[in-house]
């Protein structure tokens, strides 16, 4: 079993509900993360290219496991629709035994 701080939360931000299911399902699928939770109705403010912005989004949290980081973070820049996305990685610092036994198995990659 993994030492709890080799769990760990990516968040990211999509521009709606479809894109983010879409491209969560796929890294699922591809045993990159484990789940993806994914939060509807939030506003973000931001400056983009000089200009303040005021734009809905939809916030998406990955759970994962260290070792996946950079190739996540390739996959979603590759899949995602903004230019330059969040992809900000967030270590957890205590997980409870079973979540983590779960977690490992989702994304083990062997056999």
């Amino acid at each position: 079993m993994m030492p709890d701080r080799d769990v760990l939360m990516v968040y990211t931000t999509f521009p709606n509900e479809q894109s983010a299911k879409q491209i969560a399902r796929e890294l699922v699928e591809l045993k990159m993360v484990a789940c993806a939770n994914i939060f509807g109705g939030m506003t973000s403010i931001y400056e983009w290219k000089g200009e303040v912005m005021e734009e809905g989004e939809v916030g998406v949290l990955f759970k994962t496991v260290r070792s996946h980081f950079v190739e996540l973070a390739s996959e979603l820049r590759k899949r995602h629709p903004y230019e330059t996305p969040a992809v900000i990685g967030i270590d957890a610092t205590h997980v409870e035994k079973n979540y983590l036994a779960w977690l490992e198995t989702q994304t083990s990659r062997e056999g």
